[in-house]
């Protein structure tokens, strides 16, 4: 009885979780219930008002959905950010080298130390490279949403 109650409490969940993510939402949700259970009961065998009373305490299944949800949609946003910020160190990183590989190029070239113009070149190329994938990157005022400003308690508009 136990077991129909929180599966009938996670199917109602699950409704509210997109497709993709169900099977792993419902093991995790699972994993919490029985834990809850297993604490709630101090090592007793649960039956099935023990069941409902941590269901309640969980509370409605749309609420524990969307917190879910929320979870998840932070996450992505950090991964996101963590990402754009792996790329511009590389951009930069590159960068770094063609400017070095063009000047190191050009010194050897004004020297005469050699009369090869592949470290120009290799420079050159990796600096229009970057200026042509610099130019299908979203500008960052596309990336991000206004930030809403909330009311506190006093009434007072806050960031």
């Amino acid at each position: 009885m136990v077991e129909r109650i929180i599966d009938r409490y996670v199917a109602d969940v699950m409704r509210y979780i997109p497709p993709l993510e169900r099977w792993k939402a419902e093991r995790d949700l699972k994993e919490v219930i029985y834990e809850m259970l297993d604490d709630y009961m101090e090592g007793e065998r649960p039956v099935g008002r023990d069941a409902r009373a941590v269901i309640r305490d969980l509370g409605p299944a749309y609420y524990v959905a969307s917190e879910y949800n929320q979870r998840k949609r932070k996450a992505r946003r950090r991964r996101r950010i963590v990402t754009v910020r792996a790329f511009d160190r590389l951009v930069h990183v590159i960068l770094a080298l063609a400017m070095t590989c063009v000047l190191l190029g050009a010194a050897a070239l004004a020297l005469g130390i050699t009369d090869n113009m592949i470290a120009i070149f290799t420079g050159a190329i990796l600096a229009i490279g970057l200026v042509i994938i610099g130019m299908f990157r979203p500008l960052p005022s596309q990336n991000r949403r206004p930030r809403r400003k909330r009311r506190t308690a006093s009434g007072k508009d806050t960031q």
